[in-house]
């Protein structure tokens, strides 16, 4: 499934071998491991319209802004 909705953030964290990257319009997070077939684990409905994230302090939690829900998921 190809989405009409651009990645609004790419973010790694030092302490796996992971990235993620949310898509802005799609609602949308996606993991991505580093193994060698790069399985992605998606994470559907997390809010409209994301931007903005970062990591929790110890890297182990991201925080995604929504601007149409006036949240951080």
């Amino acid at each position: 499934m190809v989405f009409s909705s651009g990645p609004e953030l790419i973010i790694g964290t030092p302490y796996a071998d992971v990235f993620a990257i949310a898509l802005e319009n799609a609602c949308q997070v996606w993991v991505v491991d580093l193994q060698e077939s790069f399985p992605v684990t998606k994470i559907k409905n997390i809010g409209r319209h994301l931007h903005n994230a970062f990591l929790t302090q110890e890297g182990k939690k991201l925080m995604v802004a929504s601007y149409d829900d006036s949240v951080v998921i």
